[in-house]
């Protein structure tokens, strides 16, 4: 059969040079939006990460802040400014992130204003509790908007962590899209030509890798932060039993009564630790246990003298990371040869 004169080899070339350009331009054009949207997606992966952060930086100044209200340790009372500190700065970087999103940013500044309000709320419990003691500070917390201000910082939160997971699910759809379209693109070019079919695998290839380095990266987060998450919830435990120990030691009738209560909350909240709570006499001449619990690594004086501990010589708590290299209390024995051992010694206060 005859070829038609139109089609010569030159012109021929020509077309396939042309279908490879569109084919190439097209590829092109769908990597570069494919690109876009996988930024897009690990934005918001940013932000639902750093909104998670925000939400537990600010659960933990209110766990400090409760927690210097129950033991009134300055430590407790310096980490809640500590924690103030970060949740603001958490909250003041999630703005900038959201900048480009205006119902986002309208909804991170709003929750911004709940938070100084709440923050605000806990600073002056706290100058209650400083000025006054506990049971104004209780008080103040009865009658303060602190509840409310807390439950429209969660609700505010719960808002931004949901508009972006919806935002997340329609970019991962135009991601996704993005792709559908790329694959049928180079599966077209596999008809014309093995060269095309090795550039396009190639650009696929080099994508693929980095959707996987980007969803390693997302999978490491998501690790980190449960570790965040299980960490919170561990201290969210331990403020719980604190808050039962002390109503219940509130309750106490008797001396023997408030020891007994302490031992079996302290084997709840420092298992497999041992400890001794000593009751100094009215003589103020030596102490006597009153309440243990454990098997203790380190032996000490069934009755030491006040000059026996550093800790009722400074009133202050005496802590010992390392008793074989460290100064002990004289109260308190060598560990055993090839024994790691670290002790604490704390005064307390009671009526």
């Amino acid at each position: 059969m005859k070829r038609p004169a139109w089609m010569t080899p030159a012109r021929g070339f020509a077309v396939a040079v042309l279908f490879l350009v569109v084919v190439a331009i097209y590829v092109a054009i769908a990597a570069i939006q494919f690109n876009q949207n996988l930024n897009r997606v690990a934005h918001s992966y940013r932000v639902l990460e750093l909104t998670e952060r925000f939400d537990a930086l600010e659960h933990q100044t209110v766990t400090a802040q409760r927690t210097y209200l129950l033991t009134g340790n300055r430590q407790y009372a310096d980490a809640f400014w500590n924690s103030g500190a970060e949740t603001r700065l958490a909250g003041t970087t999630l703005k900038a992130l959201v900048a480009d999103n205006p119902e986002q940013s309208t909804r991170v500044s709003q929750t911004l204003d709940t938070l100084e309000q709440r923050l605000g709320v806990l600073a002056q419990v706290k100058n209650t509790f400083d000025q006054h003691g506990l049971d104004a500070a209780q008080a103040q917390i009865g009658t303060s908007q602190g509840l409310r201000l807390q439950s429209a910082f969660e609700s505010a939160t719960a808002e931004v962590h949901g508009a972006e997971e919806s935002l997340l699910q329609r970019r991962n759809d135009e991601m996704h899209h993005s792709i559908q379209w790329l694959l049928a693109t180079t599966g077209f070019g596999i008809t014309a030509s093995l060269l095309v079919l090795l550039a396009a695998y190639r650009v696929l290839q080099a994508e693929n890798r980095e959707r996987v380095l980007a969803q390693r990266e997302v999978t490491l987060s998501n690790r980190e932060l449960g570790i965040s998450v299980a960490r919170l919830e561990g201290m969210t435990r331990d403020m719980g039993a604190l808050g039962r120990y002390a109503g219940m030691l509130q309750s106490a009738f008797t001396t023997q009564e408030a020891l007994d209560i302490t031992r079996q909350a302290m084997v709840g909240l420092l298992p497999g630790l041992s400890g001794t709570v000593y009751l100094l006499r009215a003589s103020k001449d030596h102490a006597e246990p009153g309440a243990t619990w454990g098997v203790p690594t380190l032996l000490s004086d069934p009755m030491p003298t006040p000059s026996d501990c550093w800790a009722l010589r400074r009133n202050q708590p005496f802590l010992v990371e390392d008793a074989r290299t460290s100064i002990r209390c004289p109260h308190v024995s060598p560990p055993a040869l090839g024994v790691d051992a670290a002790y604490a010694c704390i005064p307390l206060a009671a009526q």
